[in-house]
């Protein structure tokens, strides 16, 4: 509720924008594989997912 400012007004809270950390999606061109629902990951397929993914982050922190 805090980063979409969705609270009831009975809460009486109103987030500061400069304190916002709204998540964002991060996903890579470069990848052909993800996890999912009962599906990890693993070994050399986990491996570049991390590295991959871990680059896309700091790119996106990076701007």
């Amino acid at each position: 509720m805090y980063f979409n400012n969705t609270f009831l007004p009975e809460f009486n809270v109103r987030p500061k924008p400069e304190l916002e950390n709204a998540p964002i999606q991060v996903r890579s061109d470069r990848l052909s594989k993800y996890s999912e629902q009962g599906k990890p990951l693993v070994g050399d397929d986990m491996d570049l997912f991390v590295l991959e993914m871990a680059a896309e982050i700091a790119q996106a922190y990076w701007i």
